[in-house]
């Protein structure tokens, strides 16, 4: 009679084992690599109560968690040129804008399959935040950038999209 009700329990432990193994959470989901040259689709971008610029090139060097973005921004005939270099998931990266008065402190984590990144630090000497979730589209073509500034002056909400070169 022992072994028997040992069997039993020893199978129902088994039976047990596949359940929560059913129910665990699988590997994180396949994390897309940002590499590549990235422009601004203004028509299709959405950019709250500020003002579009008029282009915008990112390049992306990607090697996870390795992360650097060189952009360039144009806004009429004003080029601004930024790079920041993260390691994800790592204290905060650095930023360097030329010609501007702002200062960053970056933050880059994954959430699932997108990059998110948390800003803070000063523009003109106000604090401002930043934070954007970027999401690479289906085929990898588009990465959508959902993205919150705020400051004294008030919250702006922007929607960019920028398509693959």
């Amino acid at each position: 009679m022992m072994w028997r009700e040992a069997g039993a329990l020893a199978a129902s432990g088994l039976w047990v084992g596949v359940a929560l193994l059913a129910q665990a959470p699988g590997p994180d989901p396949a994390r897309p690599d940002y590499s590549g040259t990235w422009v601004l689709d203004v028509g299709a971008s959405l950019f709250g109560p500020l003002e579009a610029p008029t282009g915008r090139t990112d390049v992306v060097e990607h090697q996870d968690p390795d992360l650097r973005i060189v952009r360039t921004q144009t806004r009429g005939q004003r080029v601004v040129h930024s790079t920041i270099t993260c390691k994800i998931g790592s204290p905060p990266c650095t930023s360097a804008v030329e010609g501007m008065a702002l200062s960053l402190e970056t933050v880059a984590e994954w959430e699932n399959d997108r990059l998110r990144f948390g800003s803070r630090g000063t523009f003109n000497g106000e604090d401002i935040t930043v934070d954007e979730t970027w999401a690479v589209e289906p085929g990898g073509a588009t990465i959508v950038v959902v993205r919150r500034l705020a400051s004294a002056d008030g919250v702006a909400h922007q929607r960019l999209v920028l398509a693959r070169r």
